[in-house]
């Protein structure tokens, strides 16, 4: 209904999409996670160089498991949640928005013109 029945993926459409949003998510969850990938890999691996103590290295694999669960829940969670038409705003709304906004500025644009005026 926000987009229009016409215009919902259906089928193998819905599956495709799904499949690049898991896709992306997946090469995203291990480029966090590998060396050279700029963050948990990279931390790893410098930790056991630096010969560091165990429970530093074990806060940071409880931190990057944390992390990556957290990433995982909220992205399968985004692909399984409907999107309702309270979460979206209105053409209707938006529009008041922009009025109130461009009159505002507006207001705001004489005001400082007039401030100027009276130096």
């Amino acid at each position: 209904s926000i987009m229009g029945e016409e215009h919902v993926a259906r089928g193998w459409e819905r599956f495709l999409l799904f499949g690049f949003a898991t896709a992306v998510w997946l090469i995203n969850a291990m480029a966090l996670s590998m060396k050279g990938g700029g963050f948990f890999g990279d931390w790893r691996a410098n930790l056991k160089e630096d010969n560091s103590s165990g429970a530093i290295f074990a806060l940071v694999v409880l931190a990057e498991l944390s992390i990556q669960a957290f990433y995982a829940w909220w992205n399968f969670n985004m692909l399984a949640s409907p999107v309702t038409i309270s979460s979206v705003p209105s053409v209707a709304e938006d529009d008041e928005q922009r009025s109130e906004s461009a009159a505002s500025l507006v207001e705001l644009s004489l005001k400082a013109d007039s401030d100027h005026d009276m130096t």
